[in-house]
């Protein structure tokens, strides 16, 4: 993980508070065009809620509900048969 972006610790941190958040339920409520701004909105939340030293402005979700900080990917959320999974990219070749 080093020299990546996983081993800044707000992102640590970003990311375990994503995955123990209740997005799955949220997700699966939402309709498909309101998923991104309900993935968005858990992430703000996330940050708020555990002084992330992070700007939600600075997260953008894409289309794919993909998690970009900057130009970072950080990772994605995805459904697989009613469960929302957290997907970073590959760290070890």
């Amino acid at each position: 993980m080093a020299d990546t972006v996983f081993e800044i610790p707000y992102v640590k941190g970003l990311l375990y508070g994503v995955v123990h958040s209740n997005i799955s339920k949220t997700l699966n409520k939402s309709s498909e065009d309101q998923i991104a701004s309900k993935i968005k909105n858990c992430i703000s939340s996330v940050i708020s809620n555990n002084d992330l030293k992070i700007e939600s402005s600075d997260i953008k979700v894409d289309d794919g509900y993909q998690v970009l900080l900057d130009s970072s990917k950080l990772f994605m959320i995805f459904n697989n048969d009613e469960s929302w999974l957290l997907k970073t990219r590959q760290l070890i070749r």
